[in-house]
């Protein structure tokens, strides 16, 4: 049993997205989401950014310590 699990990757990054105009702006088109622990950008393994809808987003790459791949089950 689990009784508590400690993240230590470093500053957080929930608000990134909030952060700098042109995620925000991307954010808003609906190109970009947070990765679901919301410690960075989800993308594919090909780099390519998940959109709202749940789609890889071809011409735009998250590359760094914000690209976050979606776990597999």
């Amino acid at each position: 049993m689990v009784e508590a699990i400690v993240v230590t990757t470093g500053p957080g990054h929930g608000a990134i997205l909030e952060s700098q105009d042109f995620l925000r702006d991307l954010s808003v088109a609906g190109l970009l989401q947070p990765c679901p622990t919301w410690l960075g950008i989800a993308c594919n393994g090909k780099a390519h950014s998940i959109s709202r809808g749940s789609e890889a987003v071809s011409n735009v790459l998250i590359a760094g310590p914000l690209a976050e791949e979606p776990l597999v089950n």
